[in-house]
């Protein structure tokens, strides 16, 4: 009798087994992959979402974080039914109080994806001024890009040594990531959340390298960073917690400036200012 009962156990543990791994084989195994446009316009940015289950994969969320620029618009095919949601940025506002302010995440849900396939969407700002910053964005760019391939060329030239983990294409890889107005930042469906790699870990390395070479040798090669031509800042347009505002952008290597207006007597009366960046009429 004892047989008989040990077998039958045998014989539901097996199939207990098969049964799991059938419906594990048959589970979605989603991915998601961000990435910029050829041009490098920093008002717009692409993803795909990949399944290479064996299911369907319902209610996938791709997330932003960092800012959510005003009439922000996902761009797909209608079949995909994809749509954004507004949410309240993470940044704890005891902490981080004017941060929070500012910060909104946001996440494109799709609906479903099915097995073996994938869909690809683009999220953008259509505000015409955040179109304009968007170009003023790259005319920074343009110059940001010849000061770290001057300070490329003279670090190669006469520190070799320090320059033999120096990468340029990485670093204007990620500089290019950085200067986009969205953030990628995690993904979630049935399995959980997880992360999203833009950024590489070889992108994160060149940074790294780049930071200490800047601080190390920029008093030597301060040539490089001198009579270039300074810019009004790029500000763009967001949603933030108590509304619309804007933000102004401050690229680095580079001057850039904010012309706007301060009242005095505000600030006697309040003895502080909340200064918000007005919009440029003209970028030239």
């Amino acid at each position: 009798m004892e047989f008989i009962i040990g077998t039958l156990l045998a014989i539901i543990g097996i199939v207990i087994t098969v049964i799991i791994f059938r419906y594990q084989e048959r589970s979605p195994d989603v991915k998601v992959e961000c990435y910029l446009l050829p041009d490098g316009n920093p008002s717009v940015i692409s993803c795909t979402v990949s399944n290479t289950g064996r299911a369907e994969a319902r209610d996938v969320y791709v997330g932003f974080n960092r800012m959510l620029p005003l009439d922000t618009r996902v761009m797909a095919a209608p079949e995909i039914g994809a749509e954004i949601i507004e949410a309240d940025s993470p940044p704890d506002p005891q902490v981080a109080p004017k941060a929070a302010l500012l910060l909104r995440a946001f996440a494109v849900r799709i609906p479903r994806v099915a097995a073996k396939s994938s869909v690809t969407f683009q999220i953008r700002t259509i505000d015409p001024d955040n179109q304009r910053a968007a170009e003023q964005r790259l005319r920074i760019q343009q110059i940001v890009i010849e000061i770290l391939k001057a300070f490329s060329q003279r670090l190669i030239t006469t520190h070799p040594e320090s320059a033999k983990d120096w990468n340029l294409e990485t670093l204007l890889s990620v500089q290019r990531k950085e200067d986009n107005f969205f953030t990628p930042g995690h993904f979630s469906y049935e399995k959980g959340r997880f992360s999203i790699a833009f950024i590489t870990e070889d992108e994160k390395l060149a940074q790294a390298v780049n930071q200490d070479m800047y601080a190390r040798y920029k008093a030597e090669f301060i040539d490089i960073y001198q009579d270039r031509p300074k810019f009004k800042a790029p500000v763009l347009r967001i949603r933030a917690a108590d509304g619309e505002t804007t933000v102004a952008i401050f690229p680095a290597y580079i001057g850039t400036f904010l012309d706007m207006l301060v009242s005095k007597d505000e600030f006697t009366t309040k003895g502080a200012v909340t200064i918000r960046p007005p919009v440029p009429r003209s970028y030239d």
